[in-house]
C-alpha cells in the first residue's frame, strides 16, 4: 500500500457565530461547507460541541454529525469532540453504533472532556466530574461497545418482550464497519 493511501484530508467545522449572525445562518454555512468539502474530495469533516456560548451554536456534536451524514454521500463525519462526561456513556455508545450502521461506516466518534465551565454545573455532573477526568466515562463507553454493561440497579420493568437483551442489541450494532475509502 502506498503511504499516500493512508493520508486523509478533512476539516473541522466550527459553528462559530459572529456578530449579527443567527444560529440558522451559522448552521446553514456549516452544512454548505460540509457539502463543498465532499465536492472537493475531502475525506472527513469533524464537528464540535459547545454549550451556553453566544459565539457557538452547536450543543450536540452527535446530532449535527447525523444531519451531515444524511446530507452527504461519501464524506466521513466525526465528532471533535463529544464531551463524554456530560452524556451517558452507554447512550453515547448506542448513538455512535446507530450512526455507524445508518451511514455505512462513515461515522467516527471522538470524545473528550472539554473545558471546565458552566456546562458541567448546568448539565449535571459538576466541576468534580471534570476534575476526575475522562477515564471513568471512557471505560463505560468502551464497556458498552464490548457489550459489557453491568446493571447498577435492578430493572423496574421486564424486557421479556424485546427480541434480544440490551447486551445483545449493543453487540448487534457494533459490527465492523465497511472499509473506509
Amino acid at each position: 500500500m502506498d503511504e499516500r493511501e493512508d493520508l486523509r484530508f478533512g476539516v473541522t467545522l466550527a459553528t462559530d457565530r459572529h456578530p449579527g449572525q443567527s444560529a440558522a445562518e451559522v448552521l446553514a454555512r456549516t452544512v454548505e461547507v460540509a457539502r463543498r468539502a465532499e465536492e472537493l474530495g475531502l475525506d472527513d469533516v469533524w464537528v464540535t460541541e459547545h454549550h451556553f456560548l453566544d459565539t457557538a451554536v452547536n450543543p450536540s456534536a452527535l446530532t449535527l454529525a447525523a444531519y451531515l451524514l444524511a446530507m452527504t454521500e461519501t464524506l466521513h463525519v466525526g465528532t471533535a469532540v463529544t464531551v463524554l462526561p456530560l452524556h451517558s456513556p452507554v447512550h453515547t455508545a448506542e448513538q455512535a453504533a446507530l450512526l455507524g450502521q445508518l451511514s455505512g461506516g462513515r461515522f467516527s466518534l471522538g470524545v473528550g472532556r472539554g473545558f471546565p465551565g458552566v456546562e458541567y454545573d448546568v448539565l449535571g455532573p459538576g466541576l468534580a466530574a471534570w476534575r476526575a477526568g475522562l477515564a471513568g466515562p471512557l471505560d463505560r463507553l468502551l464497556g458498552a461497545r464490548a457489550a459489557r454493561c453491568p446493571r447498577t440497579r435492578p430493572c423496574v420493568r421486564s424486557a421479556s418482550h424485546l427480541p434480544c437483551t440490551p447486551r445483545q442489541a449493543l453487540r448487534c450494532t457494533w459490527r465492523p464497519a465497511p472499509p473506509r475509502r
